[in-house]
């Protein structure tokens, strides 16, 4: 009797501890769950019928399975992220190299009736610097509205005998013909900005043949003088079809920049002075008439630039282009 007794015993015994084993296990299980959700990890969660689960990172919705599972499926992969489209640069060549036509494709050109541009013209050569051999910089100005800051810019060059050059739009100079005028009469070159400071590239061929050309026909009107050969896309935004319009409206040459001085995004004197004096040999640098803060930075760039042993020039000159200068 004591025997069977004692049997007894050991079974149940042994019947707690695998319990006991089992019920540890699960929560060890769930234990690691828990874990891998606190440090972001996926978690996969295996189901042998019902919906199947949604996979971290998954939004689609899982729908019912009415076939059940043989066996445990696998965890399905994870869906990859897209790509992010890559970003366009306009890369830097020497001067008067063209720059390999990597701008995005222009817009449908038959849209709205504008023909497709002309298959037979050269691309113009688009130059982000001039002759990285010499210490030479030339300052440059966009836009051209605001007339007393833009007076005041003119003001200072002419102080500190520094030559620049000038991108005005077709509607600043018929805005404020005099102060143009009086920049004309100083000597300063006046490159093509267009006339209404569009995008370029969201323009079909003719639009934007029609930007840079009415731009032109303002200078010649209102100042007497024929613009500069060459021309400055606004926002730096350009294609293989404002190339062909460059050439097709008789310029030489589409000009950007190196040196980008953000002054149109609010940025302290300070930091205009900064990132202008960032400048290296054949650096191009771009400033805006509008911004009051250029022309409160303006004599301590010209002096940085000095200091460093610079000489300033205008586009016409880097580009080996007649035109002209107001400071031999």
């Amino acid at each position: 009797m004591r025997a069977e007794v004692t049997r007894i015993v050991v079974l149940l015994a042994g019947g707690a501890v695998m319990a006991g084993a089992l019920l540890f296990s699960m929560w060890v299980a769930g234990a690691d769950v828990a874990a891998g959700s606190l440090l972001g990890m996926p978690v996969a969660v295996v189901q042998t019928g019902g919906s199947q689960p949604t996979p971290p990172g998954d939004t689609s919705s899982a729908g019912p399975s009415s076939a059940p599972a043989a066996s445990p499926s696998p965890m399905p992969s994870l869906p990859q992220a897209p790509l992010p489209s890559p970003t366009v640069t306009q890369p830097e060549g020497p001067i008067g190299t063209p720059v390999p036509a990597t701008a995005p494709p222009p817009p449908r050109d038959e849209a709205d009736g504008c023909p497709r541009p002309p298959s037979n013209i050269r691309l113009a050569p688009v130059l982000a610097h001039g002759d990285e051999r010499r210490k030479i910089v030339a300052l440059t100005f966009d836009d051209g509205f605001n007339e007393a800051n833009t007076r005041k810019i003119l003001g200072i060059l002419k102080r500190y005998h520094v030559n620049a050059t000038f991108f005005p739009t077709g509607q600043a100079i018929a805005q404020s013909p005099d102060v143009w005028r009086d920049i004309v009469t100083a000597g300063f070159p006046i490159g093509d900005h267009t006339y209404s400071h569009p995008t370029m590239s969201d323009l079909c061929y003719a639009a934007q043949l029609s930007e840079i050309q009415r731009q032109a026909k303002v200078v010649r009107s209102k100042l007497d003088i024929r613009v500069q050969p060459y021309m400055r896309p606004p926002y730096e935004a350009w294609n293989r079809t404002t190339r062909i319009a460059v050439t097709a409206a008789d310029q030489r040459a589409m000009v950007i920049w190196n040196i980008d001085t953000k002054d149109w995004a609010g940025s302290t004197v300070a930091t205009i002075q900064r990132r202008a004096l960032h400048g290296q040999d054949g650096a191009i640098v771009l400033m805006h008439t509008t911004v009051e803060n250029t022309a409160t930075a303006l004599p301590e760039i010209i002096r940085g630039y000095r200091a460093r042993g610079f000489r300033f020039v205008t586009i016409g000159q880097m580009l080996g282009l007649d035109g002209p200068v107001p400071y031999l």
